[in-house]
């Protein structure tokens, strides 16, 4: 799931796009950057070789939202040892929950950026409405692909179907995905005590699910609040 999650690359009119909006995530981005520098340490890492230098300049976000891609060379190193073990990933998954936190909330600064650049070229009279369709299309999105690798592990499965259908795009809410994500892990649990997927199998449906849980979430985390101001 994590390859579909890669940062875009903001450019300046995006950047001036965001300038209309105060950097109300900066506290909790700065703790997350603080994380992902300790599982650097923890692993013996040196920092510089993955910098990660948060700023509240939003011209210097291009160079951030690189050092953020950058950091996918590390997280896919220690990826590899945790896909082959439900120990590790046991022990291991809030350096996955830590790194897709961040990547979710790049999604939501380009959905903020998206926004911007829609009513720029075009009149759109029910703004809150076209604010709440973009990160429920992207969330519905991420879901689809998601549901598109559960089935490449489990196969074609009526259940996995039939939980998906509960996904759907609303005009008053943000959409959620936790619920029904949630929902095919237990059923892969179970798939896996009647012996009809194997361990691997689990493995790779648990850390698929943790990546998209965490992702959209954090969209829905740091795209909320900007919504919440949108008229």
């Amino acid at each position: 799931m994590i390859s579909n999650f890669k940062p875009f690359k903001i450019n300046e009119k995006q950047v001036s796009h965001l300038k209309n909006v105060n950097p109300y995530w900066e506290k909790n981005i700065i703790k997350n950057i603080s994380k992902l520098k300790k599982w650097l340490i923890k692993f013996n890492k040196n920092p510089d070789d993955f910098k990660l230098e948060y700023t509240n300049n939003y011209d210097n976000y291009p160079e951030f939202f690189q050092q953020i891609d950058n950091y996918t060379n590390f997280y896919n190193q220690k990826f590899k040892l945790i896909n082959t073990n439900g120990k590790l990933l046991s022990k291991f998954h809030k350096l996955i929950v830590d790194y897709v936190y961040i990547l979710g909330w790049t999604k939501s600064i380009e959905l903020i950026c998206d926004f911007y650049e829609a009513i720029e070229k075009k009149d759109i009279a029910k703004k809150s409405e076209f604010a709440l369709e973009l990160v429920n299309n992207c969330v519905i999105k991420y879901f689809e692909i998601y549901k598109k690798e559960i089935l490449k592990i489990i196969k074609e499965d009526d259940y996995v179907e039939l939980l998906s259908e509960k996904v759907f795009s609303s005009k008053e809410n943000i959409t959620s995905i936790d619920y029904v994500v949630r929902e095919i892990m237990k059923y892969a649990r179970m798939l896996k005590k009647k012996s009809k997927i194997s361990e691997q199998d689990l493995i790779d449906v648990n850390i698929n699910s943790i990546e998209v849980i965490v992702f959209s979430n954090s969209i829905i985390q740091n795209y909320a609040r900007f919504l919440g101001n949108v008229y």
